[in-house]
């Protein structure tokens, strides 16, 4: 059997067919939430966003620098993407952080965004709360202060710009801070 499409016979691959994916976990020193997206997974065109922001890279780069100083690594198990950060899953890595600071987001609090690759449910959040949601870009959701963080990436750190009651003020603050370092 062949498989034609337009009339072009369609080669067989075992690259992964995913072309986005994305996850979320805690930040270890903060139990602070965020999100990585990743779309073209493991191609020359990849490109990757953390917490909305692109993140300057080598294509196809799979190892990356986030937040605290975490080392944040795609890395290919079967047919699917995986996030490890420090050498341990995503879900393990969020087990330990939520274990640690006992902080569980609070019921109709944004719940981490579910991964297209099956990313870790935060440990202890609702059932309730673990519609997939999404936060506006520069925002996470920080579960042990139960407050909304506005963060942004210059010369390639990351810059926690403050607390806020909600994601609008948060997003607000992010938007005046990449306006005053464009210029």
């Amino acid at each position: 059997w062949q498989l034609l499409v337009d009339g072009v016979v369609c080669q067989a691959s075992d690259e992964p067919s995913v072309s986005e994916a994305s996850w979320t976990f805690l930040a270890q020193a903060t139990g602070c939430q965020h999100q990585m997206r990743v779309s073209s997974v493991g191609r020359p065109e990849q490109q990757v966003f953390l917490d909305g922001n692109l993140l300057e890279a080598p294509p196809g780069s799979l190892m990356f620098t986030g937040p605290g100083g975490a080392l944040l690594e795609l890395r290919r198990q079967g047919h699917a993407w995986a996030l490890i950060i420090d050498g341990v899953s995503v879900q393990e890595h969020n087990a330990r952080i939520a274990a640690t600071s006992g902080a569980a987001p609070r019921q109709g609090a944004p719940a981490p965004v579910a991964g297209a690759l099956g990313a870790a449910e935060a440990p202890g959040a609702s059932v309730a709360a673990q519609v997939a949601t999404s936060l506006p870009q520069g925002v996470s959701w920080d579960a042990e202060e139960r407050v909304y963080k506005a963060n942004i990436r210059l010369q390639g750190r990351f810059k926690c710009l403050g607390s806020f009651a909600t994601p609008e003020e948060a997003h607000e603050r992010y938007l005046q801070a990449k306006s005053e370092a464009e210029g």
